[in-house]
């Protein structure tokens, strides 16, 4: 049966719908919406930690971005003050996964895989590992190398 010549607006109408269930769909899985993917920038301390430590995650726009029209391209940053035995690092993140989610954090030319879990606005739980088999099961927090970061009010941040 050919709908398109005889009803246009049946296979429109199907079309519509049926990507509107499509993406109704997409997120039953539990996975997080965009918003919740983010919760983790600002700047955060580790509770007990050294004094004056903290871990910013941010955006910067990506060189080159403004050539493509319609399209704005962002890197993740990470500023680490007094971890890894370092006093300030800069260094690049993307994303690895969502559940839970992981970050790759590309520190002094080596790859870290940190697994961060949000605890309520304020404070989250964070895991450096090197290796990703090291934290990829369920007991990923359940570890004595887990952080508890504490959110730092942007204008009380350190370089602010």
């Amino acid at each position: 049966m050919n709908l398109q010549n005889k009803h246009p607006g049946v296979l429109l109408i199907t079309t519509i719908v049926l990507t509107a269930v499509f993406f109704h769909f997409l997120n039953q899985d539990g996975s997080p919406n965009h918003g919740d993917l983010q919760f983790f920038l600002g700047t955060w301390t580790e509770e007990g930690g050294e004094p004056g430590n903290s871990i910013r995650f941010g955006f910067v726009r990506s060189p080159g971005s403004d050539k493509v029209p319609l399209i704005e391209v962002y890197d993740g940053i990470v500023e680490f003050r007094k971890h890894f035995g370092e006093e300030k690092i800069e260094a690049a993140w993307n994303y690895g996964n969502y559940r839970p989610l992981q970050l790759n954090v590309i520190v002094s030319g080596k790859c870290k895989f940190a697994w961060i879990q949000p605890l309520d606005k304020d404070h989250l739980l964070i895991r450096f590992t090197l290796n990703i088999d090291d934290a990829s099961s369920a007991a990923v927090f359940d570890s004595p190398d887990v952080k508890r970061l504490k959110r730092i009010p942007e204008n009380a941040a350190p370089g602010k």
